[in-house]
């Protein structure tokens, strides 16, 4: 039928207004490929003729223009499988590249993913070489090694060889402005009755270092992280540090709910490794990092409670600054640890969907491990009784956990939808579980409200690796028992951590801001235009007059 002039005039006003925030998404999304245009030319090496820089990784560490160099060589050799983009800039403004191996990088999926970062500290520099040989070890065996096979075929593996370049031209500890870069994260224990959202952001003193490896840990889902150090030779877990928040070294533990699986990590890498599980100094290779000493403000806290990432800090070498003569002595100690970590953490514990019942749609959800102790028993334990929960991915649903070998049960939830437990029994095997979760909806009664999910995915916030944070590079056990927390606070909760369960669901991408608000321009000018019809509101040029017919909703939406 035929438009009323009032229509016209609605619709007209709307897609101009629709149009302002579309022009946004597309400037953000061309800011990614015109950084890379930038940033894809390497700067002049000191290698000379000496050839790939692939062959000198065992016998010298690269300067950081040569491990950009190197970086672009890999990809280019390694058949797509291979992907390189700036996560940030450090002090100094050099760029902090990441590498991406996957068959399919910088292309979303629903598959696990797992980072590693080394270099945190500029004066331990054997990252800068283990995780590059790994790189190379992976493009070279892909197909060949049913391992390499499948970290490459079914998983996102991420590596920063040096999240501080200028601290490792300078050859000292910290960045170019002095700080430790490992006292610079919002911490749990010190945030504890803060805002849980508050543990996501960066705080005032953040450098661009930190800043650059939070949105990493943000903008994806990763069952695991692990960060490579020098000074000594263990495995070691969270927390990192006390309730009290006392600096004293007092020997005792302080675990976390996830404590099983985090020695069973940590286990696995000191067992994998040549001489780890051997230490005299810590037994099994493995020590709680609180109970060796207590750290506050340390990355491998932050990725585990506000990311939901489990992270681990692995210690390398007893000496920093090893000879490079030691590097392959490094690399063969290291190399079987490197590859079986992820491999246990994305595939040994459990994984799969979490999709809508009838529909079969995914969810973006909120997953705990639930935990049998009672808060009392827990507490007598020294283990917080809080669990630290975990998310699908909008895009898909899909979900990946490390989880000890035994039974667990999973509790999943997510706004409109009935809260679910699901039993899971892990084996000891390295297998792992698939489970696919179904979410009945929420049951409503007239007049209530109904909660409507606005889910934050975009091709830069996947968990099957998706586009990067920064520029992209044109070379391209218990079954029953406990209880979860609610409330959209952390006050109240136990001081070990700040639970995340109910703070507002999973962390959310940047950069999918933009996207939202063109899709939602979209959405307002279509329901603009209903209203507009529907309900009489009359636009005039020159002026406004507003007539409203008909009672309100019987219902509201929440958002």
């Amino acid at each position: 039928m035929a438009l009323s002039s009032g229509l016209w005039a609605c619709l007209w006003l709307l897609a101009a207004a629709a149009a302002v925030p579309c022009a946004v998404a597309q400037e953000a999304a061309a800011q990614p490929k015109a950084a890379a245009d930038a940033g894809s030319k390497p700067r002049a090496t000191s290698s000379g003729g000496s050839g790939r820089l692939s062959d000198q990784l065992l016998k010298t560490y690269l300067s950081n223009e040569e491990l950009v160099a190197w970086m672009t060589e890999l990809v280019a050799k390694c058949s797509g499988n291979a992907r390189k983009f700036s996560i940030g800039e450090s002090t100094n403004g050099a760029n902090i590249w990441a590498l991406e191996i996957s068959d399919r990088p910088g292309e979303p999926e629903a598959e696990p993913n797992f980072k590693y970062l080394a270099n945190m500290h500029g004066d331990e520099p054997s990252g800068r070489m283990l995780l590059p040989m790994l790189a190379e070890w992976l493009c070279a065996n892909n197909g060949k090694d049913p391992r390499a096979t499948r970290l490459v075929r079914d998983a996102h593996l991420f590596l920063v060889p040096t999240m501080n370049p200028d601290g490792f031209a300078a050859r000292r500890r910290n960045n170019a402005n002095g700080v430790d870069l490992n006292r610079n994260f919002p911490d749990p224990i010190l945030l504890a009755g803060e805002p849980a959202d508050v543990l996501r952001r960066p705080q005032d003193d953040a450098e661009p270092e930190t800043r650059a490896v939070m949105a990493l840990g943000l903008e994806r889902r990763y069952a695991a992280s692990a960060n490579l150090h020098e000074g000594a030779v263990v495995a070691n877990y969270p927390f990192d540090g006390y309730p009290d928040r006392s600096s004293d070294v007092r020997g005792e533990r302080n675990p976390t709910p996830d404590d099983a699986t985090f020695v069973w990590l940590a286990k696995l890498y000191a067992a994998h490794h040549k001489t780890m599980a051997k230490s005299e100094e810590f037994p099994d290779g493995i020590v709680n990092g609180a109970q060796w000493y207590p750290v506050y403000s340390g990355m491998q806290d932050w990725n585990y409670v506000a990311a939901g990432t489990m992270a681990i800090t692995l210690e390398v070498s007893d000496n920093k600054w090893r000879p490079a003569q030691d590097l392959p002595t490094l690399w063969e100690e290291n190399r079987e640890a490197l590859v079986e970590l992820p491999l246990a953490a994305m595939f040994g514990g459990v994984r799969g969907n979490v999709t809508a019942a009838g529909s079969g749609a995914p969810v973006g959800a909120t997953l705990l491990v639930k935990i049998s102790a009672t808060p009392a028993a827990a507490a007598a334990a020294g283990a917080s009784a809080l669990p630290v929960p975990f998310y699908s991915e909008p895009r898909f649903g899909f979900f990946s956990r490390p989880l000890a070998p035994g039974r667990h049960t999973l509790v999943v939830r997510a706004l409109g939808y009935e809260e679910a437990e699901v039993v899971v029994d892990v084996p000891s095997d390295g297998s792992g579980v698939v489970k696919g979760i179904e979410l009945l909806p929420e049951q409503l009664s007239p007049g209530s409200l109904v909660p409507v999910i606005v889910a934050g995915s975009s091709d830069d916030d996947s968990s099957g690796g998706s586009g990067g944070g920064g520029s992209g590079d044109d070379s391209s056990g218990s079954d029953s028992g406990g209880s979860s927390s609610s409330g959209g606070s952390a006050a109240g909760l136990s001081t070990h951590h700040a639970s995340l369960a109910a703070a507002g669901g999973p962390p959310k991408s940047r950069a999918a801001l933009p996207i939202l608000l063109a899709h939602g321009a979209v959405f307002a000018a279509i329901a603009g235009a209903w209203a507009c019809q529907r309900f009489g509101w009359i636009a005039a040029i020159g002026g406004y007059r507003v007539r409203r017919l008909g009672s309100p909703p019987t219902s509201r939406f929440e958002v």
